[in-house]
């Protein structure tokens, strides 16, 4: 599987997770016996169960997909190309980190240097 199908069918699994979730929160607890939405399909307790069984499903299916993901991004070399002609080679979770983390540091850095806060 490619890196982008992971990525692809972790979404995909994640909006069934929501999906499965409401409707476990609408159908799980039955404020009035005497009406069951599902009585001919087997009952709403089955249902719910059926659902819960699909959302366990789902679970372990996002984890190995999300470990799928995670050891490819730490395993997987990327040149890259420095703003003075350099390059160098950083995995992608490097890359990812540095975007997520290391950038809002530098920018926090520099904006520090605006004489707006001084005293």
């Amino acid at each position: 599987m490619k890196l982008i199908e992971a990525m692809n069918e972790l979404k995909l699994t994640d909006k069934k997770l929501r999906q499965k979730t409401e409707f476990i929160r609408r159908y799980a607890a039955r404020p009035n016996f005497k009406d069951d939405v599902f009585e001919k399909d087997g009952g709403q307790a089955k249902k719910v169960g059926e659902a819960m069984q699909s959302a366990h499903d789902l679970l372990k299916r996002h984890e190995d997909l999300k470990r799928a993901i995670d050891f490819t991004n730490l395993m997987t070399p990327v040149g890259v190309s420095l703003g003075t002609g350099k390059g160098a080679k950083m995995s992608i979770h490097a890359l990812i980190q540095h975007k997520r983390t290391l950038c809002a540091l530098k920018k926090s850095i520099y904006q520090s240097l605006d004489d707006r806060a001084a005293h």
